[in-house]
């Protein structure tokens, strides 16, 4: 987001930017040849910059809504995460690599694939002179900004029990991340030259976290989920306050309005719905529904639920009694082969008792015939 426009890019390679108040775009167009997954600008909002499926980042002038400086060479794989300072571009990818870029002439500065031990998902400039990134690895790496963009790996931090998904700046000496876990932690130092520490888990998602947005007065914290709900955190108590559900899918993008009065949410259901956080309602930005229409979806999406419930009990039962037929079907084969088993053994006893028998009469007679 910049001060005039929210920027959104979608599965069917497009980007487009919206007004801050109206629900029609301000351009909208396809931009790669591959699924755009992740958007950044610079602060005065000029150029922005996008990262595609296949690998390829591009610039995009926004005075004009034209492709601008082209990067040397791309990522082997999707580009997961992008973020800036007014010189360099930094960028992740499924390749586990990640590189800088200089932003004026789109030359490649450095490529670092020692940092990660498997995709790497957000990548986030942390005040002036730190990179932040999290990992399928289970790990969060901080990265130290060298004189001429270059990036100097630093320390990790792996307190997370599943992948990192997204990383959210809250200011120079504190963090949060969202992880597959389902939890989101808040990282701490006091000073620069102090490491950082796990201060805080917020515990209540049901599924993997991918989007997190914070106030500006660092008082609220905004999180989106795969379990298709946002929720609103008071971050020094560590309690939610609020939970909130209209998307039909997981919520993979937040930010917040200038005087934090309004959320915006970006869903896999292709929506983008715009949360006023003062009345605690929402109002479609793009693709939603009326309250009345929204209420019918839900109570559609509840019956569906219940119907796939009973159908699920159903299965179950049957699977049931089938295991309970094929147990009594093998507890009644096994009792037969006992009672078979018990028939031999007695057979036995009386075939040795008979053999025994005959074996007592030879030894008598051959005593006689050798008595004579």
């Amino acid at each position: 987001m910049t001060r005039f426009r929210v920027y959104s890019s979608c599965w069917d390679r497009s980007i487009a930017g919206w007004p801050l108040l109206g629900n029609q775009p301000l351009f909208h167009f396809v931009a790669h040849e591959s699924m755009v997954h992740c958007m950044a600008h610079t602060t005065d909002g000029a150029l922005l910059f996008t990262g595609a499926e296949d690998g390829d980042i591009k610039q995009w002038d926004m005075g004009a809504n034209v492709e601008g400086t082209r990067f040397e060479g791309n990522h082997g794989a999707a580009v997961q995460g992008l973020c800036c300072t007014d010189d360099w571009l930094f960028s992740c990818s499924d390749d586990t690599a990640v590189m800088a870029w200089s932003v004026a002439s789109g030359s490649l500065l450095g490529t670092y694939t020692e940092g990660h031990q498997g995709p790497v998902y957000s990548i986030k400039v942390l005040g002036t002179d730190t990179v932040l990134t999290s990992s399928w690895d289970h790990t969060i790496r901080l990265w130290g900004i060298q004189e001429g963009g270059g990036l100097e790996r630093g320390v990790v931090l792996s307190e997370h029990a599943d992948s990192v998904y997204v990383l959210l700046p809250a200011s120079n000496n504190s963090f949060f991340s969202g992880s597959e876990d389902n939890t989101i932690k808040l990282w701490s130092r006091w000073h620069a030259d102090q490491p950082f520490a796990c201060v805080h888990t917020f515990v209540g998602h049901t599924s993997r976290v991918v989007s997190l947005a914070v106030s500006s007065d660092l008082v609220v914290l905004y999180s989106g989920s795969d379990d298709a709900t946002i929720r609103s955190w008071h971050i020094e108590s560590g309690t939610c306050f609020q939970l909130q559900s209209a998307h039909e899918h997981g919520v993979m993008a937040l930010c917040l309005l200038p005087e934090d009065e309004q959320l915006i949410s970006g869903g896999m259901d292709e929506k983008i719905l715009c949360w006023d956080l003062q009345q605690a309602q929402r109002q479609s930005l793009y693709g939603g529904k009326d309250a009345a229409e929204q209420r019918e979806t839900e109570n559609e999406m509840l019956r569906k639920r219940i119907t796939q419930m009973c159908a699920e009990m159903k299965q179950d039962k049957e699977e049931a009694q089938t295991h309970r037929w094929q147990h009594e079907q093998l507890a009644a084969k096994a009792e037969r082969r006992a009672d078979e088993a018990e028939r031999a053994l007695d057979l036995c006893r009386q075939e040795l008792l008979e053999v025994k028998f005959k074996y007592q009469r030879d030894t008598t007679e051959l005593k006689k015939q050798l008595a004579t």
